[in-house]
């Protein structure tokens, strides 16, 4: 028996033969126990049982679980019988819905339910598939740019600023440069620049791309330095020693509060300004 569409034509049949509520619980009661044995063509319960499934209390001879058992049997929704003794009785529930309507209903149900169901599955391991390949191509990816990234720091003679320089590999890579023009534009400047001081943060020079730099061939003198370029270079020295005191004195500090209003200027530059010292052969601004 199919429990959904039996529900169903019980309702249908309310609505031509109303019940009152305690034949109603009483009907849903045997259909719950009928269930349990796997719908058995008849099966026993006792009246007790039943009263508690279905609310009734009483169950003596003029109750409502007598009263309500044989309206059931006179709207011919169930069948029953005594047995001797304290037995309990046997019953039986009438089908009120044709086969033929159960294979249609059921059918269309089933492939409803079951080609939703299949899409989603299919969905599901799609994307979690999906993700599981973008999942194992990314990490790698990743780790293999930051190893990439050592490699060329270690070759870079002043390493100062080693995040923003990993943050300018990465983009520079992603637009295309490749290892070897940075390895390459690297080996050129501690080739031609012999002295330190000449040398940019390697901060700077990976934010400059100063791979792209040109030396001359038969001459060591070093490379003009690029230098950040202001509409007022006054003013942003006056900005650099204020964020710089503002600061407690903390160069990196007071850079990314000037990066605010000087997008481009960098670690270098400000302790260029504030330590003028350790840049005596270059001025900044």
């Amino acid at each position: 028996m199919n429990y959904i569409i039996q529900i169903k034509a019980f309702y249908d049949r309310l609505e031509i033969n109303p019940l009152n509520s305690s034949e109603i619980a009483l009907w849903f009661a045997l259909m719950s126990i009928n269930n349990k044995t796997a719908w058995s063509d008849k099966f026993t319960v006792a009246a007790s049982v039943l009263c508690q499934k279905s609310g009734m209390k009483d169950t003596s001879k003029s109750s409502n679980f007598f009263k309500a058992r044989n309206a059931l049997a006179q709207a011919g929704l169930i069948a029953w019988k005594s047995r001797k003794g304290n037995q309990a009785a046997e019953y039986s529930i009438t089908k009120l819905y044709s086969d033929l309507s159960t294979y249609s209903v059921g059918n269309s149900v089933d492939s409803s339910v079951g080609s939703s169901v299949d899409n989603r599955v299919d969905s599901s391991v799609a994307l979690n598939k999906h993700k599981l390949n973008k999942t194992k191509t990314s990490k790698p990816a990743s780790k293999k740019l930051a190893e990439d990234f050592e490699k060329l720091w270690k070759l870079y003679p002043l390493k100062k600023g080693k995040k923003p320089a990993f943050n300018a590999y990465k983009r520079a890579i992603k637009s295309g440069v490749t290892n070897k023009q940075i390895q390459d534009g690297i080996v050129a400047l501690c080739k031609h620049v012999k002295d330190k001081n000449y040398l940019p943060y390697g901060s700077t020079w990976f934010n400059q791309a100063r791979w792209e730099d040109d030396y001359p061939e038969d001459s060591p003198e070093p490379p003009v330095l690029k230098k950040p370029v202001y509409s007022d270079g006054e003013q942003c020295s006056i900005d650099i020693m204020q964020a710089f005191s503002t600061h407690d004195h903390d160069a990196q500090q007071a850079t990314q509060a000037l990066q605010v209003k000087y997008p481009d200027i960098t670690l270098e530059d400000v302790e260029r300004q504030v330590y003028p010292e350790r840049f005596q052969k270059e001025d900044v601004f």
